[in-house]
């Protein structure tokens, strides 16, 4: 099958598609986010702080199973903030933390603890946290994190879906291309879950579908060779699943 040349307007068309997509993922669906975007926010905020990828059991309270206790009675409560009131239960022995959830483990050093997903969507998220942090007070930090959280999706999202249009355009021409373009984004769980909160889904397909543009333009120019390692190298940090694709 005989390629077609990109046009000089395929970047201007995809940026056309990226702010268009951004702007509908990112206003449908929840704010809240998800369980497994809740901890990316966690890492990328500690990160921030200068404490690296591992974090102590505060940072994500809500990870644990907490129980109340008074006197021969006991039940299960949830603590989503650690402040001054919920310290004094704890260090009183009346509030006791169980064991973590699916999200994170326990790593070599005591008391601190590292997500049980790779690293590559908190890094993506990273430099949106930090805009976020300089422009948003403390108290409002919660808000800060689900917003920039499901920008960055969407903005991720939207991007994959730009770098697949190019990609197919190489292949099939404008006008195929926009059709399977449109299929993908709203089409697929690319709009129902992927671009709804930062999880490894939308980072992923990004670095997915950017290395697969550059390994075709790689065809052209050799350079781009190294790019191609990159990009799919940043997919597998993603998602490790990304190395059976890949190979």
């Amino acid at each position: 099958m005989s390629r077609v040349s990109a046009e000089p307007t395929s970047v201007g068309y995809c940026l056309r598609i990226t702010v268009f997509l951004s702007i509908i993922y990112f206003f449908s669906g929840f704010l809240s986010p998800y369980r497994d975007a809740e901890i990316h926010a966690v890492v990328a905020n500690n990160i921030l702080d200068r404490q690296g990828l591992s974090f102590a059991s505060d940072r994500a309270p809500d990870s644990f199973s907490w129980t109340l206790r008074s006197g021969d009675r006991e039940a299960p409560v949830d603590v989503q903030a650690i402040d001054p009131s919920i310290s004094a239960l704890i260090t009183s022995g009346e509030l006791v933390q169980g064991k973590p959830d699916y999200l994170i483990q326990p790593t070599i050093a005591t008391g601190r603890w590292a997500n049980t997903f790779l690293p590559g969507p908190t890094f993506w998220g990273l430099p949106f946290f930090a805009i976020g942090r300089m422009l948003t007070p403390p108290e409002q930090n919660a808000l800060m994190n689900a917003l920039v959280g499901k920008g960055t999706a969407a903005l991720a999202a939207a991007l994959s879906a730009a770098f697949l249009y190019l990609s197919l355009r190489l292949l099939y021409g404008h006008r195929g291309a926009k059709g399977i373009v449109f299929c993908y984004a709203f089409g697929t769980c690319v709009w129902s879950v992927a671009s709804q909160h930062l999880m490894s889904h939308a980072p992923n397909l990004l670095f997915l579908n950017a290395g697969i543009y550059a390994y075709l333009k790689s065809q052209e120019q050799i350079r781009a060779s190294v790019l191609v390692g990159i990009l799919w190298g940043c997919a597998v940090w993603c998602r490790a699943t990304s190395a059976l694709v890949i190979v």
